[in-house]
């Protein structure tokens, strides 16, 4: 029995001496499993919601903006989000301040972008002879 033992023993030292640590061969390239670049988030729906000359109850949002890129005029109001939003019924009116170098929206009454119909107002509707 010792002598089948130590042939069995000298049989697996040739095996390992064959397959040494030094010949396995390690993958050149990651692999290909989950992609990094899989993920992305909605739009926030932000921008110019009412228009210059369009017709605002209290409450309505004019403007969604991430910081103050347009700043509240007269009847307007800033949110805590930067949302600006009508405080009075009136027309949206958008124009830029030179003193103080931005971009304002305020509502007025008057609908200051509408053309004015008082000038030449009889050219426009007098009858053709």
């Amino acid at each position: 029995r010792m002598s089948s033992f130590l042939s069995i023993c000298s049989s697996l030292t040739r095996l390992s001496t064959n397959f040494s640590l030094q010949s396995i061969r390690f993958a050149t390239k990651k692999a290909g499993g989950s992609s990094r670049n899989g993920r992305d988030s909605c739009g926030k729906r932000l921008g110019v919601k009412k228009l210059g000359g369009q017709y605002v109850i209290p409450g309505n949002i004019i403007i969604r903006q991430r910081g103050k890129t347009y700043h509240n005029g007269t009847n307007t109001k800033l949110g805590r989000d930067y949302t600006i939003y009508s405080v009075s019924e009136g027309f949206v009116r958008f124009f830029y301040d030179r003193k103080i170098g931005h971009q304002i929206v305020s509502v007025t009454p008057t609908n200051v972008y509408a053309p004015d119909r008082t000038k030449n107002e009889s050219a426009v509707y007098a009858p053709i002879d």
